[in-house]
């Protein structure tokens, strides 16, 4: 692919995350997919991969709450969303750590330890949700951006060149904005 760099792409840790999250989830379905029957060593293989990879995306994530603070203190301006957004993902990281940290035997946790997945997968699900809000206006915006483009081409407003260019732009906008709602899923 013309114009990707692989550096550029994983000096940020969502994406470098995305691609963890990536690897582990295509191991998960390649488990799935192996007979155990048949295949038994090579599922054992995979599933200690997969273990393996959980493991390090959790501890890559020990480092997120500094890149939510960074990306709050980057947009001082930040809209409601974006705010219950950070603040869902400031909850998350640390109650998935507790959680991670008691069934490593590192932390000691009073009473029930599954209590801390509950919470940080309620809070990673009001964040998914805020995504999905996000996007959705995002495209919402950009359905009334091609209506009125639409409306501008009709009355010959804009020349069919320059029109065919910004329907271009629009889907590549959406595409954009799909790929980024996939990505966080």
């Amino acid at each position: 692919m013309a114009g990707f760099n692989v550096a550029d792409f994983t000096s940020s840790s969502s994406n470098t995350d995305y691609i963890y999250r990536t690897i582990y989830y295509a191991l998960k379905l390649l488990n799935y997919g192996t007979k155990a029957s048949t295949l038994p060593q090579t599922q054992k293989a995979i599933s200690s991969v997969c273990w393996s990879m959980y493991e390090a995306r959790v501890l890559y994530r020990f480092f997120g709450i500094p890149a939510v603070l960074e990306d709050m203190r980057q947009k001082s301006s930040q809209n409601f969303l974006d705010m219950c957004a950070n603040i869902a993902l400031l909850l998350y990281y640390p109650m998935e750590h507790v959680y991670w940290l008691a069934l490593k035997g590192i932390l000691s946790v009073d009473g029930d330890v599954e209590r801390f997945s509950r919470y940080s997968c309620q809070a990673w699900g009001i964040w998914i949700i805020c995504i999905i809000i996000k996007c959705c206006k995002s495209l919402a915006s950009l359905e009334k951006e091609r209506e009125e483009s639409h409306r501008q081409y009709l009355k010959s407003v804009i020349p069919d060149s320059k029109y065919k260019m910004l329907k271009q732009e629009l889907a590549l906008k959406k595409l954009k904005v799909w790929k980024s709602l996939l990505g966080n899923l």
